[in-house]
C-alpha cells in the first residue's frame, strides 16, 4: 500500500508536515506534487496513482478542501471525502471505503492534520451493511435514485447472464 499525496501552492506546507508523519510512521509515500499545479492537476495525479493499485490511498491538500474533493467525486471509480477532524476520516474509510480525503490548510492545523492522515490510512473498510452504500458512490448516475441504481445493475446482471448462457449454446 502506498499513500499517495499532492498539494497546491496554499497546501504545500501542511502536506509536507502529513508527508513526513507518514513516513515517520513508515508508510510509502509518494509525493506527486509539481510546483505550479492547481488543485484539479494535483487531484488528478493522486487519483491516478490511488487507481494504479487497489490498496493505494491518496491524500491532496489545499487551502479549503471543497474543490479538491468536488473533482475527486467526478473520476470514475474514486469515493472522496472533504475532511476536517480524525474521525471522519476514519470512517470514511469504514463505512464508505473512501480511497481518497481531501483537506484545507487554512481549516486544519499541523496537528490536527496529522491525526486526520493517521485515521484515514488506519481505517478498514467494514463491508457488510455498508456494502450497497459503497456500490452507491461508484455506480450511481445523476438524478438516480438507490432503487434506481439496483434494478439496473440487476437489469445488466440478468443482460450479461442471457448473454452468457446464449454464447455457450451455440458453442
Amino acid at each position: 500500500m502506498a499513500i499517495i499525496i499532492g498539494a497546491n501552492a496554499a497546501g504545500s506546507k501542511l502536506k509536507d508536515v502529513v508527508k513526513d508523519y507518514l513516513v515517520g510512521e513508515s508508510f510509502e509515500v509518494v509525493d506527486v506534487t509539481k510546483e505550479g499545479q492547481d488543485f484539479i492537476d494535483v487531484t488528478l495525479a493522486v487519483a491516478t496513482e490511488v487507481n494504479e493499485q487497489e490498496d493505494n490511498l491518496g491524500i491532496v491538500i489545499d487551502a479549503y478542501g471543497a474543490g479538491p474533493f468536488m473533482v475527486a467525486t467526478k473520476i470514475k471509480g474514486m469515493v472522496a471525502a472533504e475532511v476536517s477532524d480524525e474521525r471522519s476520516a476514519y470512517m470514511t474509510r469504514g463505512h464508505n471505503n473512501s480511497r481518497m480525503i481531501t483537506m484545507g490548510s487554512e481549516i486544519v492545523g499541523e496537528g490536527l492534520a496529522k491525526n486526520i492522515a493517521k485515521g484515514f490510512v488506519n481505517g478498514k473498510y467494514d463491508g457488510g451493511r455498508h456494502q450497497i452504500r459503497a456500490v452507491s458512490y461508484t455506480h450511481l448516475r445523476a438524478h438516480e435514485t438507490r432503487h434506481d441504481l439496483v434494478c439496473r445493475l440487476l437489469l445488466e446482471k440478468k443482460k450479461q447472464l442471457k448473454k452468457k448462457k446464449n454464447n455457450h449454446i451455440r458453442q
